[in-house]
């Protein structure tokens, strides 16, 4: 069926596990989906985070212009909702040292100790003429 897709997907990991479930529907305008998503960390030191996030889609290809848009808000509904990069560096940020080359220090994306709220994405890719590939534009907030 295209007008409708169920989806889901798992990550295991040593003490953490997230799982996604959602759908999409093709329609006129574009594709949309929503889906939620549900973490368990278990840190190192013991501490246990139980979290949930749900996600809201939008996509479009243009045929006539060979073009695609993207929109995606998230919103994250328990504080203690972790990906699982942020299972990771919260079992590693004690050991973190930065090197004073770096132009990008992470520990600054996780200044907010993982107290975030809601995101949103903007996308937009238009394929250049036969051989030249294409051109992307991408945005998070």
């Amino acid at each position: 069926n295209n007008l409708l897709t169920l989806y889901g997907g798992t990550m295991v990991a040593n003490n953490y596990y997230a799982f996604t479930l959602g759908t999409g529907w093709n329609t006129r305008i574009g594709a949309i989906s929503v889906d939620a998503t549900k973490s368990h960390s278990k840190q190192d030191n013991g501490d246990v985070f139980d979290g949930q996030s749900y996600q809201i889609a939008y996509n479009k290809f243009v045929s006539q212009t060979s073009t695609r848009f993207g929109l995606a808000a998230w919103r994250y509904s328990s504080r203690d909702y972790r990906t699982f990069n942020d299972h990771v560096w919260a079992n590693n940020k004690d050991n973190y040292r930065r090197d004073e080359n770096d132009v990008y220090d992470i520990a600054d994306y996780y200044q907010n100790d993982f107290g975030r709220k809601n995101s949103f994405s903007a996308n937009m890719s238009q394929s250049l003429p036969e051989g030249w590939g294409s051109v992307s534009l991408s945005t998070l907030w």
